[in-house]
């Protein structure tokens, strides 16, 4: 099950959830999601979601910007040099024969991992995340695999609506230039399959902890609704606009 959880953070942070886009869709969303795995110190990743757009701040250092519809378009932020990269649509078109071009020879879709097998537990433990009450779920695997689930009900936006409301826009960031390219089909299939389980208790799930192997935890700390400022989604006017990388065999 930790692969299975690690996975699921994975998927999370790139907005690749099934599940359903919840009510409030047309609101401007701003939200923090914290990860803890392996030992390593926390890492915050920041988004904010407009309408067809949306920017993910992985770093103080590094932000993504990506914008779908008519217009689609990326930009690549870099705090620290103060420049950005920019792709529209034709390089955007390329990135996508090159992913096309690394995914080829499939074949590796394949997954035992049986959604149906999971079971889910209220443990009757409770906990303050962020500034929720939320409660406790065990979910337990027919091999012997266990992860945890925190959810609360006070709250409509937990970590599936969000990232399902922020998958569109990262599609965009599936690609060999931002790490989403080779492995990624295998992982994320058992992530799709992991969506049809049945049990789960009612409320939006705020933390999810894996249990074995050195572990790992995402949680949602925090989230707001409401405008965002108009620059949101645009390079700093101070900032140097940069050349794409040429890729050696890709051509435009």
């Amino acid at each position: 099950m930790t692969a299975t959880l690690l996975t699921l953070i994975t998927v999370l942070v790139l907005g690749l959830s099934p599940q359903p886009v919840f009510a409030q869709a047309a609101d401007d969303i701003k939200a923090v999601m914290r990860i803890e795995t392996d030992g390593q110190p926390a890492m915050d990743m920041g988004y904010a979601l407009g309408q067809e757009k949306m920017r993910l701040d992985m770093s103080l250092d590094l932000s993504i910007v990506s914008m779908t519809g008519d217009n689609p378009g990326m930009l690549m932020i870099q705090h620290a040099e103060k420049r950005y990269m920019e792709w529209g649509p034709q390089q955007l078109a390329m990135m996508q024969r090159m992913r096309e071009r690394v995914q080829g020879g499939g074949g590796q879709d394949a997954d035992s991992f049986d959604p149906t097998t999971l079971r889910f537990e209220r443990t009757g433990q409770t906990q303050q995340i962020g500034s929720w009450n939320a409660f406790e779920v065990l979910m337990h695997g027919s091999d012997g695999q266990e992860g945890a689930l925190w959810l609360t009900t006070e709250t409509e936006i937990g970590l599936f609506e969000l990232s399902a409301r922020a998958a569109k826009s990262a599609s965009m960031f599936r690609n060999p230039m931002t790490g989403g390219g080779g492995g990624g089909p295998q992982q994320f299939q058992r992530l799709r399959r992991l969506a049809e389980a049945q049990g789960l208790p009612d409320g939006r799930v705020v933390r999810i902890v894996s249990t074995d192997n050195g572990g790992g935890v995402i949680t949602l700390a925090s989230v707001e609704t409401g405008p965002l400022p108009g620059d949101t989604f645009e390079a700093p006017a101070e900032y140097e606009l940069t050349q794409m990388p040429v890729i050696p065999g890709i051509r435009e």
